[in-house]
């Protein structure tokens, strides 16, 4: 009974739990692009999305990695992370 009961609990957890976190991720990913190519943004909060923007990739990168061992699937995020480093990069510059 009691390891129905665990199970039940984990599959509800677990379906629930990837929903937020893909609706968390686009929404996270969508402001953050926002707050870097909006000019009016404040310094702070353009640096706060560059970083947020970074740690989510790397975490692709590495989730990639430990799980699907996929080459194509693991260059994807290191190439969008150069081209943020770029961005970064030559923010003030352009």
């Amino acid at each position: 009974m009691e390891q129905k009961r665990v199970l039940i609990i984990a599959f509800i957890v677990n379906s629930l739990g990837s929903c937020y976190s893909e609706k968390s991720y686009k929404n996270s990913v969508s402001s953050n692009i926002v707050a870097i190519v909006y000019p009016k943004t404040p310094k702070p909060v353009k640096e706060w999305a560059y970083a947020g923007h970074t740690f989510t990739l790397i975490f692709a990168f590495l989730s990639q990695l430990f799980v699907d061992k996929n080459i194509g699937n693991m260059l994807m995020p290191l190439a969008f992370l150069g081209v943020l480093a770029v961005s970064y990069f030559y923010r003030n510059k352009i």
